[in-house]
């Protein structure tokens, strides 16, 4: 198989009936890159997140699904291990 195809088992499709799911999921992604990639992040900031932005008033909520479920992703996007760090002890969680 050449290098420049990826097996279709390695991708994720989300059927969408509409564009604001779609929407959502672009800005939260972009949004996740542009503050945080490459940063650490406390489970403060994520709860808050996700809190803040799945019940957003001001968008409506397939926009507001689809912005949380992009933010997430990119802080999955490369499936590296994530370390959560508790007090005590540390946790290694692999995808």
């Amino acid at each position: 198989m050449p290098e420049d195809v990826q097996d279709k088992n390695d991708i994720i499709v989300i059927n969408t009936r509409d564009a604001h799911f779609a929407d959502g999921f672009q800005k939260g992604y972009l949004d996740f890159v542009q503050s945080y990639q490459g940063t650490s992040i406390s489970d403060e900031e994520i709860h808050t997140f996700i809190a803040a932005n799945i019940y957003d008033v001001r968008r409506q909520n397939r926009y507001n699904s689809g912005y949380v479920l992009g933010w997430v992703y990119g802080l999955f996007q490369d499936y590296r291990p994530i370390e959560v760090v508790k007090k005590v002890e540390a946790l290694i969680l692999e995808a």
